[in-house]
C-alpha cells in the first residue's frame, strides 16, 4: 500500500473508533438512566465476594438455579454475569413476605418441643 492511502484509511479507521465511543457512551448513559444504576461485569470471583462463598459454590447455584446461568464466555473460558440479570434473577426468585410464608419457612415449626420433667 502507499502512504497517501494508508493515511485515508488509519483515518477512516479513526473516525469509526471515535463514533463507536461515541455510541458507547450514549448505550452506557441510557443504561444507567434506565436502570438507575451502572450495569457491571461480574466474574464468578465478584459473585462469590457477594453472597460470601466460594466460587465453586457459585456455580452450585447455578446449578440449583438460585442464580441465573452466566451471561457469557471470554476466549480464556472465564465466565461471567451482568449485574442486572443476576438483580433480576434475584428479584423474580423471591419468597413472598406473608405470615404464611413465614410460618411455612419458620424452622423451629420442625423442633420437637422438649417434655415436661415428671415432679418426683
Amino acid at each position: 500500500m502507499s502512504k497517501p492511502v494508508l493515511d485515508a484509511v488509519l483515518a477512516r479507521f479513526a473516525a469509526f473508533e471515535d463514533a463507536l465511543d461515541a455510541i458507547l457512551a450514549r448505550l452506557a448513559a441510557l443504561e444507567a438512566a434506565l436502570l438507575r444504576r451502572e450495569r457491571k461485569r461480574l466474574s464468578k470471583a465478584d459473585l462469590a465476594r457477594a453472597k460470601n462463598c466460594t466460587p465453586r459454590n457459585v456455580m452450585r447455584m447455578v446449578e440449583q438455579k438460585r442464580l441465573p446461568p452466566p451471561d457469557e464466555r471470554d476466549e480464556n473460558g472465564r465466565l461471567w454475569w451482568y449485574s442486572d440479570n443476576v438483580e433480576r434473577h434475584r428479584s423474580t426468585r423471591e419468597r413472598p413476605d406473608s405470615a404464611a410464608a413465614r410460618a411455612a419457612h419458620n424452622p423451629q415449626r420442625h423442633k420437637p418441643k422438649p417434655h415436661p420433667s415428671p415432679e418426683v
